[in-house]
């Protein structure tokens, strides 16, 4: 009878009642669940800590004015009490100077005041201790702030918790279907809200403090950032755990295989990987992991002795990676740059914009061109700075691919990789925007040459009709 009662209410309403087999299912899957989240549940003697992550951001000339402006608000351009360099007249000094490849500490942030020396005072996003920055002139026009957020005690166990929460399968009825979220799903998600939580918090963080080219952008790029990742066992992007059921939560984290995943070619445990696999969050082109196994890091010199023994040493890793970082934040921003040129040629291509009143289309475009007014500027100067390998390269840690996957005998690493990727991409775009501009000068002649004639119709339109008038008006007084 209950079924009957199920079935019917599913046959009238089928938006809001689950079919009688449905609620069956789910009533049945205890047993199912328990071994989904054994299977996904880190073992005992697994620590998995999120300490840090970096957030990279660039500032253009059109930007610069507005850096100098946050760094006054924020108080950063006092040197008194921290014995550091002024980083207002530091970046004036670079401009006007001609030198560029340098760079500045700007010191450790705390959201405490304090009197020690290379601390400075500003908010912290939510769930993060500290910060460390430095500010880099790539170019001439092209500045660059790296800062690495260490997170609390309680934020960088975030994965672990969720990865030991337990769920329940359940129902979700989308239209006339069901879909079924399974344990293992509903913890995909929680890490992917908590990457996205991540980022939308430092995104938040810099758009309000030191607003850039990524976070005032209209794109909705995404900032770039990179997440480090300890085990205490596991050894992440391995071969073995995309086949092993006892290693289902390194599944869970998308951390299981190497396809796109690099080892460092001097410190042992160092692994980078970008972009995340098997990951619907938004943009995950911009969002890198960098993994460190401590059961497999011998390097003292990462470890500290005061005032936590045997802890790692963030600021060294830090001083390991941050280059590296620069260089790949460098890459996201040529493909910033591409998705800028996409959106402007479809705008322009648009029937929307094609059915605008020819006044409205050249002021459209002129605003469209002003707005991507230090675009050519940076990417020659990106092109520039790219084909100089061996600047490019220095003091920039080298990555190598986990599998060789051409069989070559020479492995690219993925700096290399990225510093031609840097390149290439960077003369493309010049080309593209180069033809661009040409078709959107060629289309503002064409306007103007159909408006100017308009115009004139309009004037001997006129003039007509004036003398019609005035004909009329002296017929009317000769009668």
């Amino acid at each position: 009878m209950a079924y009957k009662f199920h079935f019917l209410s599913h046959k009238i309403l089928p938006r809001f009642c689950h079919h009688p087999d449905t609620i069956h299912w789910l009533a049945t899957s205890k047993e199912r669940d328990e071994e989904a989240n054994l299977k996904s549940f880190p073992p005992d003697d697994e620590t998995i800590l999120a300490p840090a992550f970096w957030v990279i951001e660039f500032y253009t000339p059109s930007h610069i004015e507005g850096l100098l402006t946050s760094l006054i608000k924020l108080g950063w351009d006092s040197n008194s009490e921290t014995s550091l360099t002024d980083p207002v007249s530091w970046i004036s000094a670079c401009r006007n100077g001609g030198s560029y490849g340098g760079w500045l500490n700007i010191g450790r942030i705390s959201s405490v005041r304090s009197t020690m020396l290379h601390h400075r005072f500003a908010p912290l996003p939510y769930g993060v201790e500290s910060g460390d920055a430095k500010l880099h002139m790539l170019t001439q026009s092209l500045f660059c702030l790296i800062i690495q957020f260490k997170t609390t005690k309680r934020s960088s166990g975030t994965y672990d918790y969720l990865l030991r929460k337990k769920h329940r399968t359940s129902a979700l009825l989308r239209g006339k279907s069901t879909e079924f979220l399974e344990p293992e799903n509903k913890r995909i998600a929680d890490i992917k809200k908590s990457r996205q939580q991540l980022r939308d918090s430092a995104t938040s963080w810099f758009r309000e403090h030191l607003p850039g080219l990524f976070a005032t952008s209209s794109l909705g790029k995404g900032m770039p950032i990179c997440e480090l990742v300890t085990f205490s066992k596991a050894i992440p992007f391995n071969d073995e755990h995309y086949f092993s059921s006892k290693m289902g939560y390194m599944h869970t984290l998308s951390m299981d295989y190497h396809t796109y995943s690099y080892a460092n070619d001097d410190v042992s445990g160092f692994k980078f990987s970008w972009p995340i696999q098997r990951s619907s969050m938004a943009n995950v082109e911009n969002y890198a992991l960098l993994t460190i196994n401590e059961a497999d890091f011998d390097d003292k010199k990462f470890v500290m002795y005061e005032p936590k023994p045997n802890e790692l040493n963030l600021y060294v890793v830090n001083e390991v990676m941050e280059m590296f970082l620069t260089r790949w934040g460098c890459f996201l921003l040529t493909q910033f740059y591409e998705a800028q040129i996409n959106k402007l040629d479809e705008t322009l291509n648009s029937k929307y914009f094609v059915k605008k009143w020819p006044i409205n289309k050249l002021r459209d475009m002129e605003r469209y061109i002003s707005s991507n007014a230090d675009l050519t500027t940076i990417l020659e100067e990106l092109k520039q700075f790219a084909s100089f390998k061996k600047r490019y390269s220095h003091e920039v840690e080298s990555f190598s691919p986990c599998q060789n996957w051409d069989n070559s005998d020479s492995v690219v690493p993925v700096h290399e990789s990225i510093r031609r990727g840097t390149k290439l991409r960077s003369k493309m775009l010049l080309k593209r925007y180069s033809a661009l501009r040409e078709s959107v000068a060629q289309v503002s002649a064409l306007i103007a040459a159909s408006t100017n004639t308009m115009i004139q119709w309009l004037i001997t339109g006129l003039t007509i009709l004036v003398l019609l008038i005035s004909i009329y008006s002296v017929l009317s007084v000769g009668d």
